[in-house]
C-alpha cells in the first residue's frame, strides 16, 4: 500500500510541473475523525491520490471545471465540483458518511 502511495505522490510531482494545472488539497474526514487512505479523483480524468493515515491530500488538476470525487470503503462517495482558476491553489475538504 505505501508502494501505491509513493509512486503516486511521484506520479503528481511530475503533473506539477506541467502547465494548466492548480493544486488542490484539503482533508477527507467523517464528522470526528480523519479518514486515512481514502481515495481522491478527478471525476473523468487521470488525475488521483490517496489521503495519508490523517487524511491529508494534495492533488494536481487541470485549469477549468472538474469535479473531484472522494471515497473510501464503508463511506458514501462524494463529489464537488470545482472551478479550477489557473494560478489558484484550492483548500477541498470532504466529510465522508458512514455508508
Amino acid at each position: 500500500m505505501k508502494n501505491i502511495y509513493y509512486l503516486l505522490l511521484l506520479c503528481t510531482g511530475f503533473l506539477s510541473a506541467q502547465s494548466g494545472t492548480i493544486t488542490v488539497s484539503g482533508k477527507v474526514t467523517t464528522d470526528k475523525e480523519p479518514v486515512p487512505f481514502a481515495n481522491i479523483y478527478v471525476k473523468g480524468g487521470t488525475s488521483g491520490t490517496s489521503a495519508d493515515e490523517d487524511g491529508n491530500y494534495q492533488l494536481q488538476v487541470p485549469a477549468g471545471s472538474a469535479t473531484l470525487v472522494a471515497q473510501a470503503q464503508g463511506y458514501r462517495t462524494q463529489n464537488k465540483t470545482l472551478n479550477a482558476e489557473e494560478g489558484v491553489d484550492q483548500n477541498v475538504n470532504f466529510i465522508l458518511l458512514e455508508d
